[in-house]
């Protein structure tokens, strides 16, 4: 392709704002049952599967809700978590000490501070946890194999999108068998996304390209070959056909490459025919930054982003010398723990939002969103009875969770998961309830629970 000139004659979409995408809650409701005549104790389904699409690209922080577990040793339970990529987490083995577990629900999630009880004697409840294991082994087959990771974060910064798989045993199947009743839940928080479009012209000297080419992407921090040099990130190769008028069009992602507070450029290299050799173009082209996903790092003054000359001074003024600091990102990420393990006893049978009694307590946010899992327990004295719970955060509400009571006098848990925006200062952290079906309302006493945690993540 000696004749090339012009090369592609780009019209880069700028990166997308920086920012933080709200909770997303994906639910497979589905049963799973622990079977006493399995020899090798797995679940029915073995693995229960979740399917997720629209998700953002990268997770931020992500939580899995194992609802309603009925067994009669807590820590016989195994739960295996393998995602999209085959990366492969296990939430817990081991754990939960000898309870005989009824209606209970586990949430596992990285911020967590607490873990499940392993010493002999001490109970469960529900709650939010760590992914708690003393057991390591492989779970049996078609589980993957060793080894497994027990720790939540090395998914950060992957794509959650694809098929979820939840790989659920029993330790020691000859002794007892279990129910989850409720299925399971992941949620995710996203980060912020990496991915751009690139449009151009390509053009040879008799004009403009038809029919095939293959376009090669690399990333680097120089507009032009200096001896030495590494490249950033890529290169990334994109094989396009049926190319007409010489455009061109593709979706490139470098990952978090493309987030160095530094300037950036395109190398292009394409081989027109397939075949022929790449020919690199030149110039380089000059990546820009929409203005909300570049203020951060071009400000030198936290209320000067607009008026900042360069995207790279972010990198000669020390932190100590930012001014106009917003108090919310001069405070780190916050996680909170509210826990009432002895509930009052009330009957709340309205149809309307009404606040449950033990839940509300005060808590200190920063401005930005607030992730919140929590977990109530409750009964109803007659059967067939519908509760909706939420949680409230301030003057901000999450979404309804329906729970379904087909027996009266048994204790159960609801659980659920929202994303909130935040700003600073203290406000009011609640759970409301309303009756959707039946004729008693929801009912709690010493018995029942309430738990939740709220991370707070910064603007």
């Amino acid at each position: 392709m000696r004749g090339l000139i012009g090369g592609v004659l780009a019209g880069l979409v700028c990166l997308v704002a920086a920012g933080t995408a709200a909770g997303q809650r994906y639910v497979n409701i589905n049963p799973i049952g622990i079977p006493v005549t399995s020899a090798t104790g797995v679940s029915s389904p073995y693995p229960s599967e979740i399917v997720v699409s629209g998700a953002p690209r990268r997770i931020k922080t992500f939580s899995v809700a194992i609802q309603n577990i009925n067994h009669l040793f807590a820590e016989d339970i195994r739960a295996l978590l393998v995602a999209p990529g085959g990366q492969r987490v296990l939430l817990v083995s081991g754990a939960g000490s000898n309870t005989n577990l009824v209606a209970q629900t586990w949430i596992f999630n990285q911020e967590a501070t607490a873990t499940l009880p392993t010493a002999f004697g001490v109970p469960s409840v529900s709650g939010i946890y760590r992914p708690t294991v003393t057991n390591g082994a492989a779970l049996p087959a078609p589980a993957p194999g060793l080894p497994y990771s027990t720790d939540m974060s090395t998914l950060y910064g992957t794509d959650p999108n694809g098929t979820w798989r939840l790989y659920v045993a029993d330790g020691f199947p000859s002794a007892a068998g279990g129910t989850i009743l409720g299925g399971w839940t992941i949620t995710f928080t996203g980060d912020v996304e990496t991915d751009f479009g690139y449009q151009g012209v390509l053009s040879t000297a008799s004009g403009p390209v038809t029919g095939d080419a293959n376009v090669r992407f690399t990333l680097f921090g120089m507009p032009f070959n200096s001896i030495g040099e590494t490249a950033l990130a890529g290169p990334i190769t994109r094989s396009l056909t049926g190319i007409e008028r010489g455009l061109v069009q593709t979706e490139l992602d470098f990952g978090a490459a493309i987030l160095e507070s530094r300037a950036l450029w395109l190398g292009i290299e394409v081989e027109s025919p397939p075949g022929s050799g790449f020919v690199p173009l030149s110039p380089r082209q000059a990546i820009s930054i929409a203005p909300q996903a570049g203020r951060a790092i071009r400000a030198t003054d936290a209320d000067q982003a607009t008026r900042a000359a360069t995207a790279d001074q972010a990198d000669t003024v020390a932190w100590s010398g930012v001014t106009g600091v917003p108090v919310a990102v001069a405070t780190p990420p916050a996680v909170t723990a509210r826990n009432t393990t002895s509930m009052p006893v009330q009957l709340i049978s309205a149809v309307t939002p009404t606040t449950v009694n033990g839940t509300p307590s005060s808590v200190t946010m920063v401005a930005g969103q607030a992730v919140v899992n929590w977990s109530l327990s409750g009964y109803t004295n007659a059967a067939n009875t519908a509760i909706q719970a939420r949680v409230r955060l301030g003057t901000q509400v999450g979404p309804w969770t329906t729970f379904f009571f087909n027996q009266g006098g048994v204790h159960m848990t609801i659980s659920g998961t929202a994303a909130l925006p935040t700003v600073a200062g203290p406000t009011t952290l609640s759970i409301e309830v309303q009756r959707t079906f039946g004729t008693d309302g929801f009912r709690t006493d010493n018995q029942d629970s309430f738990t939740a945690t709220v991370i707070n993540l910064r603007q």
